[in-house]
């Protein structure tokens, strides 16, 4: 048997060893999170750039009473809006939809991209309600001329638009406050 050296072998202590920190799981969450409302988004929008045109060729045909008639009509009176709102939306969530895919991958352009949406979508959400009170309004006048549509509760349309804003800015103000946090900004910006 042949020996060995004692420098041979390897020592049977074990020295410092330090395990390094997880890396956070906050960008890949985060990240799904806008992925999937983007993506959600897109479709939304598509469809309520849609609907205006399917709605008259729709309901055309069937619109005999006069309250379905000035229904449509209004719809004919803002569907340039009605589409400029859908198209802007669409491009809100494609900008979430894309800062998404770089909080994953860990980029600092997945960041910048939603400090972008951040307030181009609370600005979308804000023009979107107002839209909405003026078609509602105008849709309730064309109906009430012919005296038997029931009268808008103004308190209705105000809390329907309240949770619509609420609801719209719930994302952008919760991105704005993650991205606001210190920890957040040293961390992106050691990104690539």
């Amino acid at each position: 048997m042949p020996e060995h050296d004692p420098s041979d072998i390897p020592p049977i202590q074990q020295g410092e060893f330090e395990v390094p920190p997880a890396p956070p799981s906050w960008p890949k969450v985060i990240g799904v999170v806008c992925i999937v409302l983007g993506a959600l988004g897109v479709l939304g929008g598509l469809w309520q750039a849609v609907a205006p045109l399917l709605m008259e060729a729709m309901l055309g045909s069937l619109a005999q009473t006069p309250e379905m008639k000035a229904t449509i009509q209004v719809q004919k009176d803002h569907v340039v809006w009605l589409l400029l709102a859908a198209l802007l939306g669409i491009a809100g969530a494609i900008m979430l939809l894309i800062g998404g895919a770089g909080l994953c991958m860990q980029r600092r352009w997945g960041h910048l991209t939603l400090k972008v949406y951040i307030p181009f979508r609370m600005v979308v959400v804000v023009l979107a309600s107002v839209l909405t009170w003026v078609v509602t309004e105008a849709t309730h006048k064309a109906m009430a001329t012919s005296g038997t549509a029931p009268p808008l509760s103004s308190a209705v349309l105000v809390v329907s638009l309240a949770f619509g804003l609420a609801w719209g800015w719930a994302m952008p103000v919760f991105l704005w406050i993650w991205f606001s946090r210190s920890k957040v900004k040293a961390l992106v910006s050691a990104w690539e």
